[in-house]
């Protein structure tokens, strides 16, 4: 098949899609559908190459089809992966190292996809700043395709299927059990849904039916085929506005941009209705950013992490990470992508580019090894320790088990302080009220109280629905959790009982889908009012601890580097919380508000005179949150007084 200036423009499309989602996803929040229009795309143009040739010589010349494979995509991406490891240790604190180490070595040897499915599940990373090889997941997805298609294929033709018949048979077989695979996976594991090759091959598979039945095209009529590439083009385009990080995803909202890929591709090289829609992407413009969508697609991922290492990208970040991307994206094609590309390869080193690659890959497997191992910058190893301590610094309640995570239900009767006391205080909610555990259980030893905890892992106390986002599932056993709580506590009679909860659960509440914007403030609003109303109809009395600031993810690359300032804008980190605030206050319940004495007049800071407060980028160390005992006590005592 010969080059396509067209699809040249159906590239640029897929690759400025995802560029713009990760730049700045509010722009463009279902941008990452533009790997989609590039699965769709490859399986297109790749298949027919492989199925012509079977049905030309009655075999597949595996070594020189690999070769090509190898000459185009092999160089750029092993630079790109060798300057990452690079540039991680220059830029990147010493204690993330290995974790890319691990990520270039699953890149170079396309099974990353396989790695980060295994990785996105770890509940502890979900909380880390992104790596710069995470987008090489559909690269290895891609280069699994190139290595699996033609053998199988090739086992078929051996088997006496060599006639386009028997190729669509097997495309049909993989892309339907690729889909139901797929769909199956969302319920059970959207991460391995989402990176799984098993999950995702389907869309090339798509792709390729299309590309081995292209001829089919001319029993169509130019009208048809003009109605095909506007509405391929309009379901792209929906797709990249409609879906969002909230979308369980692939599963059947995947078929939106596949069949639109799919779908423009058919008819983009109609006459008539189509004209308009060709014109563009076979413009100048369009040609440019195809050619070099690869290297863009390599580049812009790693020059958008490393230039957010300290602080997300303000305006003037965004346009000069673009620059950036730019730049380097069009001097690696112009003299490493192309000329390697199209270089000639004569027949005795056919045989010869494979091994090269093999080696050229043990290479850059080898310097990522050699990463972690390398000499740390002074005080480098002092700060990582410190940091790794205060991510282990949970309380007691961690150690005892009386914080409930995802699937469990069963609280265990968990009692401090003074216990038989006839003062009796609960501390109720998220983990963002199992971080006050320590300070409490010890006001409440000094003052004579009893302190029973009720806390579960993102479960809040407002009364709502939640949704896992890394997960892509319904929370159910938050809300049956919540409510035989409520009516524990009801018959336990606490003096007082405080609650915690994390501020922001935007793209958490769920009812009919993930609620954004208003509904979600009334949604949010309404929940904590019912749980509230349910106490002071059982009278108890109410506190609510105003939610901690929340930090920058990356303010461990910070503190690891030994800069100044690190921390955020008090502005910006207690924005989601001082809604909260100003919503309950003036109504019957108590608030401890804490973050006068966690920030400073303008800045939230990460760590303060040596100490580290945070364990993560939201939840404070228990070593910390002890200080806090003093605000406890005196709550304690209030309430006693009355």
């Amino acid at each position: 098949m010969s080059k396509r200036a067209d699809l040249q423009g159906v590239r640029a499309l897929a690759v400025s899609m995802v560029i713009a989602y990760h730049l700045y996803p509010p722009l463009l929040p279902g941008g990452f559908v533009g790997v989609d229009v590039f699965f769709v795309l490859s399986g297109f143009l790749i298949a027919p190459l492989i199925c012509n040739e079977i049905e030309r010589t009655g075999t597949v010349r595996l070594v020189t089809f690999w070769t090509r494979r190898i000459k185009r995509l092999l160089p750029n991406a092993l630079l790109t992966l060798f300057a990452i490891v690079i540039a991680a240790w220059a830029l990147m604190p010493p204690y993330r190292w290995p974790t890319i180490a691990q990520d270039v070595s699953s890149a170079a040897l396309f099974i990353s996809n396989f790695h980060f499915a295994a990785s996105s599940v770890d509940y502890f990373r979900f909380d880390d700043p992104p790596g710069p090889v995470l987008h090489f997941w559909s690269l290895s997805i891609e280069e699994q395709f190139y290595i699996g298609l033609p053998i199988i294929l090739l086992i078929v033709a051996k088997l006496g299927g060599a006639r386009r018949f028997h190729f669509n048979v097997v495309l049909g077989l993989i892309a339907a059990g690729s889909f139901a695979a797929s769909i199956y996976t969302m319920q059970t594991d959207q991460a391995a849904a989402f990176f799984h090759t098993q999950t995702r091959v389907w869309q090339l598979a798509l792709g390729g039916l299309l590309g081995i039945n292209f001829a089919i095209r001319t029993k169509v009529s130019e009208q048809l085929r003009g109605l095909s590439a506007w509405l391929g083009l309009l379901l792209i385009i929906y797709a990249a506005f409609a879906l969002n990080d909230d979308t369980p995803y692939p599963g059947f909202a995947a078929l939106v941009p596949t069949l639109g890929s799919a779908a423009l591709i058919f008819g983009l090289d109609a006459t008539g209705l189509a004209a308009p829609v060709r014109n563009v992407f076979s413009s100048g413009l369009m040609g440019w950013i195809g050619d070099r969508s690869y290297s863009l697609y390599l580049w812009h991922w790693p020059i958008i992490v490393f230039g957010q290492i300290w602080k997300p990208f303000d305006i003037a970040g965004m346009l000069g990470a673009l620059a950036a991307i730019i730049l380097i994206s069009s001097l690696t094609y112009s003299f490493v992508e192309r000329p390697i590309h199209f270089s000639e390869t004569r027949s005795w080193k056919s045989f010869s580019i494979p091994v090269l690659g093999a080696f050229a890959i043990a290479i850059v497997c080898a310097v990522s090894a050699v990463l972690p191992a390398l000499p740390q910058p002074e005080g480098s190893q002092e700060r990582t320790a410190a940091i790794a301590s205060a991510t282990k610094d949970l309380g007691q309640n961690y150690t005892d088990k009386c914080h409930l995570e995802f699937a469990q239900l069963e609280s265990k009767p968990c009692l401090y302080g003074a216990t038989g006391s006839v003062h009796k205080v609960v501390l109720f909610g998220d983990s963002h009220a199992a971080q006050w555990f320590t300070p409490l259980a010890k006001a409440a030893e000094l003052n004579g109280w009893e302190a029973r905890l009720w806390t579960k892992t993102t479960c809040p106390w407002a009364d709502a629905m939640i949704y896992i986002p890394n997960r892509k599932a319904i929370y159910p056993t938050c809300n049956q959790w919540r409510d035989e709580t409520l009516a524990d506590i009801i018959s336990y009679k606490p003096d007082i009982v405080i609650l915690g909860q994390l501020s922001d659960y935007r793209g958490y509440l769920y009812k009919d889908g993930v609620l954004k914007g208003q509904s979600y403030e009334q949604e949010w609003r309404a929940g904590m009012l019912k749980t509230i109303e349910r106490f002071e109809q059982a009278g108890i009395r109410v506190a609510v601890i105003e939610d901690v600031p929340r930090q920058y993810k990356s303010y461990k690359d910070c503190l690891a580097l030994g800069l100044d300032g690190c921390g955020r804008s008090r502005a910006e980190a207690t924005a989601a919380a001082a809604r909260d605030t100003a919503f309950l206050q003036g109504r019957n319940v108590r608030i401890l508000q804490l973050n006068d004495q966690i920030c400073d007049a303008d800045m939230c800071p990460a760590s303060r005179n040596g100490q580290i407060l945070y364990r993560d980028s939201h939840h404070l160390t228990a070593t910390y949150a002890s200080s806090f005992t003093p605000a406890f006590t005196e709550l304690l005592q209030s309430v006693q007084a009355k």
